[in-house]
C-alpha cells in the first residue's frame, strides 16, 4: 500500500501532467478563435429560410446557411452580415437612425425599404428592389447610390459597374424559389447546392455554355429533374450525399 506522502506526491504529479496536457490545448483554442459566423446572434441552417422581426418593426429574411449580428444603438441600426445572404425590409424610424448592413467589404445604407445583401468570397453583392441604397467600400471612395432594379458588386477596394436585375428574381429565394434568366448552368447549380446537404460534383468549364431561364423550387429534386429534362446533362447519385452532373 502507498503511504499518505506517496499518495499526495502521485496526485500532485497527475495534476501537473493534466495541466501540461491542457496548456497547449488552451493556447490553441485562444489562438484559433471560432469564426464570427459561428458566434453570430442569429443563424440559419443549410436548407432553412429564417425570418426575424426586429425591435423597430424592420424584418430580415436569412437565406440558407447565413448568419447576422444585430446591433441597435441610439444613433444607428446596424446589421453585421457574417455569412450568406439577407433580405432587408426596413421600417421607418421615428429617431431617424440610419439602417446599415455591414460586411467585411463595406456597408450598404438604406435610403428606402427593401434590398438584398449577399456575402461572396472576397466580395459583397447588393441588389436593390425598392428605392435606393448607399453602398460604400471599406477602403475606397466614392460611395454610390444604387437605385431599384440595379445591383453592384463591392470589394474593400471599390465598386464594380451597376447591372440591371429583376426585382422579383432577386427576392425569389425568400419564397423558396430560384428565378434566373439566361444564367450559366454552373451558377444555377451553385445556388441549388447551397440549399442541400449534398456535394455537387461537376466540371464548371464543360457546363458553362449551357444557359438556364425559368423559375424552379429550391427544395427537393424537382429543379434537378427539370434541368435534366431540358438540357443535355445527366444527374447521378454516385455516393450518399454526392451528386455528379455531366454532359450526356
Amino acid at each position: 500500500m502507498l503511504s499518505a506522502g506517496r499518495k499526495s506526491r502521485t496526485k500532485g504529479r497527475r495534476a501537473l501532467l493534466a495541466l501540461a496536457l491542457l496548456a497547449p490545448l488552451t493556447a490553441l483554442l485562444l489562438h484559433y478563435a471560432p469564426p464570427a459566423w459561428l458566434l453570430a446572434d442569429h443563424r440559419s441552417h443549410v436548407g432553412e429560410l429564417r425570418e426575424l422581426w426586429l425591435a423597430d418593426g424592420s424584418t430580415l429574411v436569412l437565406n440558407t446557411d447565413s448568419a447576422v449580428d444585430v446591433v441597435y444603438t441610439g444613433t444607428e441600426r446596424r446589421i453585421m452580415l457574417r455569412q450568406g445572404e439577407v433580405l432587408v425590409k426596413v421600417a421607418a424610424d421615428p429617431a431617424r437612425r440610419p439602417f446599415v448592413v455591414r460586411t467585411e467589404q463595406g456597408e450598404a445604407t438604406a435610403l428606402g425599404t427593401r434590398y438584398v445583401v449577399r456575402q461572396l468570397r472576397g466580395a459583397t453583392e447588393v441588389l436593390v428592389t425598392e428605392s435606393q441604397v448607399k453602398v460604400c467600400p471599406a477602403q475606397a471612395e466614392p460611395c454610390a447610390a444604387v437605385p431599384a432594379g440595379q445591383a453592384v458588386r463591392m470589394t474593400r477596394q471599390g465598386l464594380g459597374p451597376l447591372r440591371a436585375i429583376d426585382a422579383d428574381g432577386a427576392e425569389a429565394w425568400a419564397h423558396g424559389r430560384i428565378s434566373v434568366r439566361d444564367a450559366p448552368l454552373p451558377d444555377v447549380l451553385d445556388q441549388l447546392a447551397r440549399h442541400r446537404r449534398a456535394y455537387f460534383w461537376f466540371d464548371r468549364q464543360a457546363l458553362q455554355g449551357l444557359r438556364v431561364s425559368g423559375v424552379m423550387p429550391l427544395q427537393g429534386d424537382e429543379a434537378l429533374q427539370a434541368l435534366e429534362e431540358l438540357l443535355p446533362i445527366r444527374v447521378e447519385r454516385v455516393l450518399p450525399g454526392v451528386l455528379r452532373i455531366t454532359l450526356r
